[in-house]
């Protein structure tokens, strides 16, 4: 059975702004592409 959210999380997660989770997510890519750079670049130092 789940435990029900408390009142902190509750109101935490209510309070967020309505753009937030888009923010995230662009975040979240920017990361992605980030670590696909830097693993592009140690691959090409490593066969250089």
């Amino acid at each position: 059975m789940r435990k029900p959210m408390t009142t902190a999380a509750a109101a935490t997660s209510a309070a967020l702004p309505a753009g937030s989770r888009d923010r995230r997510a662009m975040e979240l890519v920017c990361l992605a592409l980030a670590l696909a750079l830097l693993a592009i670049v140690v691959r090409i130092a490593s066969i250089w």
